[in-house]
């Protein structure tokens, strides 16, 4: 369990931090989870506690890509989602990523979803981690089958959604530092002419770029690339530098 948040880890997390609110799980931060256990069996309800939706964290570049995106997207076009943090897309205010199935499965449904809707641009997400565990072959097929689809590779360095795991494009693994294996150089390998590079944060570049992407008639890439903050500050606060 390498770096998961596991129910124990992350309930200890939050008792820490609110032991008026949850309660601190009775074997430790690593006990197996108990499903049969009460959610918060010593600490008072809190029935005026806020509705608050899922989100992504503040100064993420997902954030900033999704706001850039939606300004090049026209009302009847269709996004399609993948696994990650960035499928909170779909939810307000961004409303980016009408469908999602499985992981790696973007690229393949907007190949398909394309074939059927000819007329409608049709524009998928990709996590760097799902890009390099499932979303390989999808990009294969629309690149071998000429289907005209935008893929928006969100780049942020890690698998954020499982607990900052390390991906092939770190240059580390588990037992240390190994050789990157770029996003950009695998697309480049397998034959994609259209591929463009840009920070999240540069918004209006960004949709730009989106909206040259679109009005291809072949399979586009693009790199939306922001380092995660909740990483990048946790590091940074590890070095002793905020």
């Amino acid at each position: 369990m390498i770096g998961e948040y596991t129910p124990g880890k992350t309930r200890a997390t939050l008792a820490a931090m609110w032991p008026d609110m949850v309660a601190a799980p009775a074997g430790g931060p690593d006990a197996p989870a108990r499903p049969d256990a009460p959610a918060r069996p010593d600490a008072p309800v809190r029935p005026d506690a806020p509705v608050r939706p899922a989100q992504m964290c503040p100064g993420c570049g997902h954030r900033s890509a999704f706001h850039a995106i939606r300004k090049a997207l026209a009302a009847d076009d269709i996004a399609v989602a993948d696994i990650g943090c960035h499928t909170l897309g779909y939810l307000p205010p961004s409303e980016v990523g009408q469908l999602l199935m499985c992981m790696g499965a973007s690229t393949g449904i907007a190949s398909g979803l394309r074939l059927f809707n000819e007329q409608r641009k049709v524009v998928c997400f990709l996590g760097d981690p799902t890009f390099f565990h499932a979303g390989i072959p999808g990009v294969v097929n629309a690149l071998f089958n000429r289907h005209p689809v935008v893929l928006v590779l969100m780049e942020n360095g890690t698998t954020a959604m499982t607990g900052h795991q390390e991906l092939p494009s770190s240059g580390r693994n588990f037992a240390g530092p190994t050789d990157a294996i770029p996003v950009r150089k695998v697309l480049e390998g397998l034959g994609v002419k259209n591929i463009e590079e840009v920070d999240a944060y540069q918004q209006a570049e960004l949709t730009a770029m989106v909206k040259k992407a679109l009005a291809r008639d072949e399979l586009s890439v693009i790199i939306a690339t922001h380092p995660c903050m909740l990483k990048l500050t946790h590091e940074r606060r590890r070095k002793g530098e905020g």
